[in-house]
């Protein structure tokens, strides 16, 4: 890269937007009052210290209601924020713009640097370290005063999901430890805006049991049990109705299999939350509905292409709630963050870590060797019924370490290009 701008003489500029927006030049606050220019500068941390296109950044900070001219327009705005943090605080490459400061600064990106980690984490013990590092960083709701529909639904999605998940893991980790009382209040709060989650909840009635409410954590099966029979005309999956009845037997339950006997197993359901009023995709479904009824003598794999915002992940989420009754075993999930500007896609390893975790593996049994991992999940998932959702594929590398191998299985992969290799191709 070619860096035409000096280095930023004013001090260190660390950036904030895991809630509040927060802007900061070596500890002292620096007010961006500019919607604006805010969405400018959260685009270009989250993305620190890489560059991100002019074509990106535009989109990002005017979403469809761009300028007459975008480009200088966008140069008069980089111009503006370079003389709020320093001439040197933004440079400019031949592959556009990025902020200069260190990642470690952008608690987005910090955030996620952490939780990549996870995967290589020797130990229990360690691995609670730094799930306990990384979600110190949380303090509301990703971008929550920057004005951006892009960040909005591209990046603060994939960021929510990923805390979610290690909220999740940490309670795993508490609960084994008999420590999880002080992560009620925040799981309460979490079910409350997302209620259809039945991962959460199931954390919530085991950390309150173990709190020694467990008449308490009845209730809150029953609320949960009314509000999936009125919102989606379905009964709490296997894993919640088996802590129920642990409950009325007077049993301690349990999260995820951790401490069950081997015989049992963990049934996980990542899905997303549906889209509310779905509509159109008849005939998208219907293909569907004909590969699930075919008798294929290898796993079923159906990919989804197309440019951004044509549906892709919703179509695939919607898919997926209507065909997950056909696989008993669960349903993954994972945003590959193929094309979210920003964040790097997810390295197959890493994703791997999370799927057999998911799958009641013990962090400490998780390899650190991509091909591996690769190996454990498939054994892992030869004797199920799975279905997986990898959304927002980068490219076939990416996607082939996590197919299975074996029959009765469904994975649908969602990419702004062809993949090769990836059968029942979708445009």
């Amino acid at each position: 890269m070619i860096d035409l701008d000096p280095p930023n003489p004013y001090g260190q500029l660390c950036v904030g937007v895991l809630g509040p927006f927060e802007v900061s030049l070596t500890g002292r606050p620096i007010a961006l009052t500019s919607p604006r220019l805010r969405a400018l500068l959260a685009t270009l941390a989250i993305a620190a210290p890489e560059p991100v296109s002019a074509d990106q950044l535009t989109t990002a900070v005017w979403d469809d209601d761009l300028p007459k001219v975008p480009r200088r327009t966008l140069q008069l705005y980089v111009t503006r924020l370079r003389g709020l943090l320093g001439p040197g605080s933004i440079g400019t490459y031949p592959a556009g713009y990025a902020l200069e400061t260190d990642p470690e600064c952008v608690d987005a990106v910090r955030f996620s640097r952490l939780l990549d980690r996870l995967a290589a984490a020797p130990d229990a013990a360690m691995e609670r370290a730094v799930l306990v590092e990384a979600l110190r960083l949380w303090r509301g709701t990703p971008f929550q005063d920057v004005r951006s529909a892009w960040l909005e639904t591209s990046v603060a999605a994939a960021l929510l999901e990923r805390y979610l998940t290690a909220v999740e893991r940490r309670t795993d980790l508490a609960v084994d430890d008999n420590d999880s009382d002080g992560l009620v209040p925040l799981l309460r709060q979490l079910v409350a805006l997302h209620p259809l989650r039945e991962s959460l909840w199931a954390r919530l009635l085991v950390a309150t049991t173990r709190a020694g409410r467990p008449a308490e954590a009845l209730d809150m099966y029953e609320v949960l049990r009314k509000h999936l029979a009125n919102e989606l005309g379905t009964d709490p999956g296997p894993e919640l109705r088996q802590i129920h009845a642990d409950l009325l037997a007077g049993k301690p339950p349990t999260i995820g299999g951790t401490r069950r006997s081997t015989g049992d197993r963990t049934v996980p359901r990542q899905l997303p939350m549906d889209v509310a009023g779905f509509t159109g995709r008849e005939t998208e479904m219907s293909v569907l509905d004909r590969v699930l009824s075919a008798d294929v003598p290898a796993v079923t794999i159906y990919a989804i292409s197309g440019s951004a915002g044509v549906g892709k992940s919703a179509l695939a989420i919607h898919a997926a709630h209507r065909l997950s009754g056909r696989f008993p075993d669960g349903q993954l999930y994972v945003n590959l963050q193929g094309a979210t500007a920003g964040l790097q896609p997810l390295a197959p390893l890493d994703v791997l870590g999370r799927f057999l975790r998911a799958l009641g593996a013990d962090s400490a049994g998780v390899p650190t060797e991509v091909e591996e991992a690769g190996a454990q999940f498939r054994s892992t998932a030869a004797a199920r019924r799975l279905l997986i959702v990898l959304d927002n594929a980068a490219d076939s590398a990416q996607v082939r370490p996590l197919l299975p191998a074996t029959p009765g299985s469904m994975v649908i992969v969602t990419s702004r290009r062809m993949l090769p290799g990836v059968t029942e191709q979708l445009k």
